[in-house]
């Protein structure tokens, strides 16, 4: 932490969150929750959220699923899209049901259970639900495509 870096506050909450992440989850948690989480811990003024919808327009989106490794490990727009697709998911499930079916939901994963199991202790709703509404409403409200969909904007290999 840089002195005078005006994101000081928001570094320290982000690494924070993942500390934390990891002493509930006991290193049983997708890099996308583990992400996402960080990332919206350290909102305070809307700042994660713009840059994650800029992230979004028009960029291919993935079943949460496929994001299990290190986000590092992505060329950049690929990785910067898989942080606002983390990001978008964690303030789906707090906006829905609360902080504390994040906390439920990492203390479930670290006691040992299946992410689909944990999810509907902590949410009373399915993981495939969830993730299906989450997909839709991405791309209608940021014109985001699934990968792999047959979209002519999908990236070819």
């Amino acid at each position: 932490l840089e002195p005078g870096d005006p994101r000081r506050g928001a570094i320290l909450r982000h690494e924070t969150a993942h500390h934390v992440v990891a002493e509930l989850g006991r290193e049983r948690v997708p890099v996308w929750l583990n992400e996402g989480i960080a990332m919206w811990a350290e909102e305070i003024d809307d700042e994660r959220r713009s840059w994650s919808e800029e992230r979004l327009v028009g960029r291919p989106i993935v079943p949460l699923r496929q994001l299990q490794r290190p986000f590092s490990q992505l060329e950049r727009e690929a990785a910067e899209a898989a942080y606002a697709q983390s990001y978008w998911s964690v303030q789906t499930i707090a906006a829905d049901h609360g902080a504390d079916a994040l906390v439920t939901l990492l203390e479930e994963l670290g006691e040992g259970a299946e992410l689909d199991v944990a999810f509907r202790r902590s949410t009373g709703r399915s993981f495939v639900s969830f993730e299906r509404r989450l997909l839709d409403a991405l791309q209608r409200d940021f014109g985001a495509y699934r990968a792999g969909s047959g979209d002519d904007r999908a990236p070819t290999t």
